[in-house]
């Protein structure tokens, strides 16, 4: 996420930042606290298909905490970095954030990437 916060001057979330109980503890890749918004990073090795309902029920957990989560994989956060940013960047709006993603670049889509309705 850092590839995709700099370079389109987001703010730098919390990383792996446990919460809950010990024993039951839990890990949100990465909290924009003030904001609200947790953004999660999917692998293949640590988030495998068949473990997919648990990753939706501890969205559903965060949204019941009055936060938003938004999830991705690999292959988004690598191949598709301003569209990413460009959605949380509005993650981060809708929570408050009075800024915007900037260009990373020619071309890039992150500071007219407004919805989460995005074609690729």
């Amino acid at each position: 996420m850092r590839d995709v916060e700099r370079p389109h001057a987001l703010p730098s979330g919390l990383r792996n930042e446990g919460e809950g109980p010990a024993g039951r503890r839990r890990y949100r890749d990465v909290r924009y606290s003030r904001w609200r918004l947790v953004v999660e990073l999917d692998g293949r090795a640590v988030h495998p298909e068949d473990k997919r309902e648990l990753d939706d029920l501890r969205d559903n957990e965060v949204c019941l905490q009055g936060e938003r989560t938004l999830r991705y994989g690999w292959r988004s956060v690598i191949g598709a970095r301003c569209l990413v940013a460009g959605q949380v960047g509005a993650g981060l709006r809708a929570g408050g954030w009075p800024g915007r993603p900037v260009a990373c670049g020619v071309g890039c889509s992150a500071p007219t990437t407004e919805t989460l309705a995005v074609a690729i």
